[in-house]
């Protein structure tokens, strides 16, 4: 959509301890030399 300039991957999303990580990776995946992950969250849960 934006122009971002990396790949996500559910894999560089990990949940440890109550604690959410996101990684960002210099690799070379999907046609980009970047990876990262993203989260979701439209319509999944109410928000104050």
């Amino acid at each position: 959509g934006n122009n971002e300039l990396q790949y996500y991957r559910p894999e560089n999303a990990t949940v440890d301890g109550g604690f959410l990580t996101i990684t960002a990776k210099e690799e070379s995946f999907g046609g980009y030399l970047f990876t990262s992950a993203r989260m979701r969250s439209l319509g999944k849960g109410d928000w104050t």
